[in-house]
């Protein structure tokens, strides 16, 4: 009877230790698993992340080559509203150049915005030839500050002519300006 309890008792201690030793490696078998899983996760999330940093990158490269340059040629080319001030003789002095007689007249303002640029509207009558208020169209389309003419009158007389434009030149905030560098 003895050696059944002997027995009995080491077959059930020799039990209770593979039960245990089996639990145990399920158990950290399906953490290991787990965790196997979140480290292909975190993986997967960091090449993402990576390749997404790879773009912000080249983008920001494009923009130092390609945008600054043409940004810089842009804010030269629309002047702050205090730069036009000196309006009315920059076309006087442009129209007299080409031997003509300017009248400027100030129509109204748009102010600028943080997303949009203002314009000053303005009507020209230009008194001259008719041949040279012909040229002066031209140079008027290459005003050296961004402009638009929305109309242009020409009428024609026997000793001089008159032409009536409407334009605007564009201005921007201070702001632009300081993007560009």
């Amino acid at each position: 009877m003895d050696f059944r309890k002997k027995f009995t008792l080491e077959l059930g201690i020799t039990l209770l230790l593979i039960f245990g030793l089996a639990g145990g490696i399920f158990f950290f078998a399906s953490r290991l698993s787990a965790s196997a899983e979140e480290m292909t996760r975190v993986r997967a999330e960091l090449a993402l992340r990576s390749k997404s940093l790879n773009a912000v990158a080249a983008l920001r490269s494009e923009y130092d080559m390609k945008v600054k340059d043409r940004l810089k040629v842009l804010v030269t080319s629309v002047p702050v509203k205090d730069q036009l001030i000196n309006l009315t003789k920059d076309f006087q002095l442009i129209s007299s150049k080409s031997g003509l007689q300017t009248t400027f007249t100030f129509v109204g303002e748009t102010p600028a915005n943080d997303l949009d640029l203002g314009k000053v509207t303005f009507k020209l009558s230009t008194e001259g030839e008719f041949s040279e208020l012909i040229q002066f169209i031209s140079t008027l389309q290459n005003f050296y500050y961004l402009s638009s003419f929305d109309s242009y009158s020409l009428l024609r007389g026997k000793e001089s002519s008159v032409l009536g434009t409407r334009g605007s030149v564009y201005f921007r905030n201070q702001i632009y300006g300081e993007l560009s560098k």
